[in-house]
């Protein structure tokens, strides 16, 4: 009796942590106050542990929860998907994230491979054939929703590609442990939710290729592997990660030292090629701006040690037990750890989005080779060791949880000043068609054509005498649109700049755009 009121007490505490977690509107940290009665319950009463345990396994074994769990899986998904929709129009997407690569998609569809935000082929800021396809949506209608709706997509199909991983792993209960690989990339593990929540990169599209890469090696199918490797190294110039992880574990594990060899191989020569022939080539002189300048492998260890620790907390450190599978995932989270960025080893961006669906492979890998051995040595552990490792695993796991989509589609609600303001930016587009616009950076996102750049002030000048463009400094617009319901990010004082336009006799305020402001530029005399 008294542990049936303990299992009703441990589930009464799950389901409000994971309900003040996802919807509770008043302060994020909450759901932690039931999460450590929670913990410490687990820790302190052991029995109750036992059948709280057992009663999920067979819980998340029964077809209706099943099916229950499929349909929350899938409307968290498209939660995401609104979010990223709901921050465009609050204006939280810029220029050089998911708007530089719309123009990109736009200038593809008609029939220009330009970046026009630094002038040049797009290929010489970022490697990214494979995304450019995407460009044949923009003949339907140029819009940076493409954008959204297909990294939503990508996200959206992997649950289901995992699903097969597991099946073709022979791992039992396939459906159950799906679910759980589910609930991680669209709910709790932090690396993926980043990757997910953020505005947009190209490699963001990458990971349902990257998993079907793997299924195909799993099934046999040797041309599918192969096309899946070569249209990923399409998605950015780090993507020959993949191949170097892939080949250094065929070496290593899987007894094949040819297949490993030329793969590991094939990763470096691509990478090589791919950042010192191709992109200088594209550049067509210019020097990079985005290289070897960042590269510190010995810059912020502590940190970087932290980041390591936080994205193996949610797997149980299972890496730790064959360190030949683990060579899978190690390239492409070396990528992050060479770099002096924090941002790329913070699991707060989109960095992880190959290293993390890498490191979820891996680590189903090991649970089907080592699952016996790894339960033999729990076993042999001491009675209190099994008794509190749990649930400190289990409070490390809560504690990195991300936001909830819910919470964050509340919390950035566009305000009626920015609905107000998109439909502005609508209205000049139409008035005035596509001339060159010099625009702030979080409005660029909002209009799709050729003649744009993003408005930059240089901090010595006047806003109206003198500015600055990325790589066409002798570029001049027709109109400059600024807003101060945005982010002023690029101009020192937006307020000072705002009155300097307006006493310029160099530019005129066009009226009827509130709260756009729209200046034309006044003709030399």
């Amino acid at each position: 009796m008294q542990q049936s009121s303990g299992l009703r007490f441990l589930w009464s505490l799950t389901g409000l942590t994971l309900a003040l977690w996802f919807a509770w509107p008043w302060g994020s940290e909450l759901f932690k106050v039931p999460a450590l009665v929670l913990v410490l319950s687990l820790a302190f009463r052991p029995a109750w542990a036992a059948a709280w345990a057992g009663s999920i396994g067979r819980w998340i074994s029964r077809p209706k929860v099943q099916r229950g769990l499929t349909v929350l899986m899938v409307v968290q998904a498209l939660l995401w998907i609104l979010l990223i929709l709901i921050r465009y129009y609050s204006f939280q997407v810029s220029v050089f994230d998911a708007g530089l690569h719309s123009n990109i998609l736009y200038n593809l569809s008609q029939g220009e491979p330009l970046l026009s935000y630094y002038g040049v082929h797009f290929l010489a800021d970022h490697f990214t054939p494979s995304f450019g396809l995407l460009s044949l949506l923009y003949l339907i209608t140029p819009s940076i929703h493409w954008l959204m709706l297909a990294k939503g997509a990508a996200f959206l199909v992997c649950p289901l590609i995992f699903y097969r991983i597991i099946c073709a792993l022979e791992l039992p209960h396939p459906k159950a442990t799906a679910l759980v690989v589910a609930s991680y990339w669209v709910l709790f593990y932090n690396p993926l939710v980043s990757a997910l929540e953020y505005q947009f990169q190209p490699s963001n599209l990458a990971p349902p290729f990257v998993l079907l890469a793997i299924l195909f090696w799993l099934q046999r199918r040797w041309l599918g592997f192969w096309l899946c490797l070569v249209f990923v190294l399409g998605f950015k110039e780090h993507m020959g990660a993949l191949w170097i992880g892939l080949g250094a574990m065929f070496f290593m594990k899987e007894d094949r030292r040819v297949l490993g060899l030329g793969l590991a191989l094939g990763g470096v020569l691509a990478i090589y090629l791919i950042m010192f022939v191709a992109m200088p080539y594209f550049r067509l002189g210019l020097p990079p701006w985005s290289g070897l300048e960042r590269v510190g492998p010995f810059a912020d260890l502590l940190p970087k040690a932290w980041y390591l620790f936080w994205l193996l907390v949610p797997v149980g450190f299972l890496p730790l037990f064959d360190w030949r599978r683990a060579l899978l995932f190690m390239p492409a989270v070396g990528v992050n750890l060479v770099s002096r960025l924090p941002t790329m080893y913070s699991s707060h961006y989109h960095y992880d989005d190959l290293g993390a669906t890498l490191l979820l492979v891996a680590s189903l890998l090991i649970w089907r080779d080592r699952r016996e051995m790894i339960l033999q040595r729990w076993g042999q552990l001491s009675l209190r060791l099994r008794r509190f490792l749990p649930p400190l695993l289990l409070a490390l796991f809560i504690v990195q949880w991300p936001q909830s989509s819910l919470r964050r589609i509340q919390h950035d609600w566009p305000s009626a000043q920015q609905w107000a303001l998109t439909e502005q930016i609508q209205k000049f587009t139409e008035t005035y068609g596509h001339p060159r616009l010099a625009v702030q950076d979080d409005l660029g996102p909002h209009i799709e054509q050729r003649n744009i750049q993003v408005f930059r002030q240089y901090p010595e000048a006047p806003c109206d005498q003198k500015f600055k463009y990325p790589i066409a400094p002798d570029w001049e617009p027709e109109y400059l649109l600024l807003s101060p319901a945005v982010s002023s990010y690029g101009i020192a004082d937006l307020p000072t700049c705002l009155r300097a336009l307006e006493a310029s006799d160099r530019f005129e305020s066009i009226e009827g755009f509130e709260p756009l402001l729209v200046f034309k530029r006044l003709e030399e005399p």
